[in-house]
This record gives C-alpha cells, sequence and structure tokens, in this order.
C-alpha cells in the first residue's frame, strides 16, 4: 500500500427524478395537504380568510405536492373574503338594494 494510489471515487450524479422521488418519499414534511384543507376552511370563517390566506401563502413551498392549488384556493378565499366583507360592510352602512322591511 506504500507509495500506491488509489483510484477516485466517480462523482455522484442526482438526477432532476431522483430529488422528486426524495421529495415524495419524505411525505411527513410534505404540508402541502395540510395547507390545502386550511385554504378550503378560509371560505367558512369569512372575515379572518383576508388575513389567515397570506400566512398560507408564506408557509406554502414548491416541494409541497399540492403549492400551486394552494396558491389558486388561497386567492380565491382573499377574493371571496373581500366580496362578503364589502357585502357586509354595504349591509351594515344601507348602500345599495339590501334593505329589509
Amino acid at each position: 500500500m506504500n507509495g500506491q494510489n488509489k483510484p477516485a471515487d466517480p462523482p455522484i450524479q442526482i438526477n432532476k427524478e431522483s430529488e422528486k422521488e426524495n421529495n415524495y418519499k419524505n411525505k411527513d414534511k410534505d404540508e402541502g395537504l395540510v395547507l390545502l384543507i386550511f385554504s378550503c376552511i378560509l371560505f367558512l370563517i369569512a372575515p379572518f380568510g383576508v388575513f389567515i390566506a397570506p400566512i398560507i401563502i408564506w408557509r406554502n413551498k414548491k416541494t409541497n405536492l399540492y403549492y400551486k392549488l394552494v396558491y389558486i384556493v388561497c386567492i380565491g378565499a382573499i377574493l371571496y373574503n373581500l366580496y362578503t366583507g364589502y357585502g357586509n360592510l354595504s349591509d351594515y352602512l344601507d348602500w345599495g338594494a339590501t334593505e329589509y322591511h
């Protein structure tokens, strides 16, 4: 062994498919489904969805399984919450034709 050179190990190559497999294997770290469920619940708690949806968007990552769908549902929840907030405000201030006799 004295004076003999060992051949170097070949470099390890990681392709994108193995990275995707690793992302799917680590489902315990994947918050995509939980964030999607929370973003769907935002439709039920109308005034608070405007404040909670940006937190869910901030928490979402590209490594989550449903990250695009979470963005779409959160944006829809924000728009819905703004619409219902405007409806409640216009009802309270007697704007429009939503009067009860």
